[in-house]
């Protein structure tokens, strides 16, 4: 998919998903704070929205760098250190293993699985 050159974030346009005849499901990581080209949310790229009717499910807490591998205990602080995006800063409450295993559980139940 091509990336969009306007301000709203949005990697796609309803073109691309002409003829899609599959169900969809887009998940959210985290309730805010999310990436804008990341949030298929209507407060966000509203993609939910510009699809019709796919599932949507959001699971948290989380932030986008939540899907990552799970980080060793002094990572967080190195990356800082070295001035690195936030890979390993989730949110207070956040439980990344937690969180793999509900996306799992996702994905699974989107691939009819």
């Amino acid at each position: 998919m091509a990336a969009r050159s306007d301000a709203t974030g949005a990697s796609s346009s309803p073109l691309h998903w002409v003829g899609v005849s599959s169900r969809i499901t887009l998940i959210n990581l985290g309730y805010e704070n999310r990436l804008e080209a990341a949030d298929v949310s209507p407060e966000g790229n509203d993609l939910v929205t510009r699809l019709g009717t796919p599932q949507y499910l959001e699971i948290g807490p989380a932030n986008h760098f939540t899907f990552l591998a799970v980080c060793k205990p002094q990572a967080a602080g190195m990356l800082a250190e070295e001035g690195e995006d936030p890979i390993c800063t989730d949110p207070d409450g956040a439980d990344r293993k937690d969180i793999h295993d509900r996306l799992v559980v996702a994905v699974a139940n989107a691939l009819g699985l």
